[in-house]
Parts: structure tokens; sequence; C-alpha cells
């Protein structure tokens, strides 16, 4: 069994890619919507009367949003610089 060349490594990871392309635009958005959600649950403490626990909530549970999507797009590309690199082998759960 010979081992894959880089072309066909790049174009495995160009299938892999189109075949998640959904998955990464709902991070993408959740992540943004998130972001909006902390940035305006800031804005509204510094100039209402400071945070309460409606606003502390908005913000703490957008910021578990991003950490969540942003950690599921690393993997994702971790996962694709293993393959061009070579280091998952063949019975290596994906």
């Amino acid at each position: 069994m010979t081992d894959p060349t880089l072309g066909d490594r790049v174009a495995a990871i160009e299938r892999i890619t189109a075949l998640f392309k959904w998955e990464r635009q709902v991070y993408l958005v959740l992540t943004t919507t998130s972001a909006l959600i902390i940035i305006s649950s800031g804005v509204y403490g510094l100039f209402k009367n400071g945070l309460d626990v409606t606003v502390a909530t908005l913000m703490f549970g957008s910021t578990g949003l991003v950490t969540l999507s942003v950690a599921r797009l690393l993997t994702m590309w971790n996962r694709a610089i293993e393959m061009v690199a070579g280091v998952l082998k063949a019975g290596d759960s994906p």
C-alpha cells in the first residue's frame, strides 16, 4: 500500500471541508451572534446602572458559546493539518 501524495491529501481535505461547509457556517453565525450579544451586553451594562443578573447571564452564556464554536472549528482544522502532515494513520479514528 503506497502513502498518499501531498496532492491526494490536499484533495481529501478539500472534500472534507466541502462536506462540512454548512457546519462551519453555523459555527460562524453562532460566534458572530454571540460576539454581538457580548458587546451589546457590555455596552448596556456600562451605560445603565451596572450589570444585573440578566446582562451577566447573557455575557457568560455567549462567552461559553463562542468557546464551544471556536473549539470545534480548531479541532476540525487541526485534523486537516494532521492529514496533510501525515500524522493521522489509517487505523486512527477521525
